[in-house]
């Protein structure tokens, strides 16, 4: 298994926006499961995080795990991460 940490530039969305692209086309080329997690600098209800789980071909395991619980999360990116 692979594990890629990341902490992207803060502040800019079209730096974020290339940046979170460069990171998802390296992810594709990793053969084998692979976890993704970091401090992305992304907001919850930003587009970037989706369009980058995307690219990389990843789901978020954190809303996945979320959609399951009995008792509603009150945290929004606390503990949030990408698997295959």
């Amino acid at each position: 298994m692979s594990t890629v940490t990341g902490h992207r530039s803060a502040g800019f969305y079209r730096v974020q926006e290339r940046q979170l692209a460069a990171l998802a086309r390296r992810i594709r080329l990793i053969q084998g499961p692979v976890v993704v997690c970091g401090d992305f600098n992304v907001a919850g209800d930003s587009t970037l995080l989706p369009r980058f789980l995307s690219a990389a071909a990843l789901r978020d395991a954190f809303a996945a795990a979320d959609r399951r619980r009995s008792t509603p999360n009150t945290s929004s990116q606390a503990g949030r991460m990408g698997t295959t």
